[in-house]
């Protein structure tokens, strides 16, 4: 299962993809 994480910042918004490995 993936989750995308997204936070915004002063530069703009970035999106992280998080997998359940490792």
């Amino acid at each position: 299962m993936q989750m995308q994480l997204c936070f915004r910042t002063g530069l703009g918004v970035f999106c992280c993809l998080n997998s359940e490995q490792g």
